[in-house]
């Protein structure tokens, strides 16, 4: 009787702590923001002049 509610907790534990969970953006760093600039320049997303501007709006907060 005691074994599924325990398995239930188990469960959830287990999903709730999975790797490769993505953060919450209350808990990105700034690694992760200047990652993300990376990856929209590099695919055309956005220019040069925008690239530089917000990597240094990141970097200064």
């Amino acid at each position: 009787m005691l074994l599924i509610p325990l398995g239930v907790i188990l469960a959830i534990l287990y999903f709730a702590n999975r790797p490769g969970r993505s953060y919450s953006y209350a808990y990105a760093t700034c690694s992760d923001a200047e990652e993300t600039l990376r990856r929209r320049f590099v695919s055309g997303e956005i220019d040069e002049e925008t690239y530089r501007r917000l990597r240094i709006t990141i970097k200064s907060k």
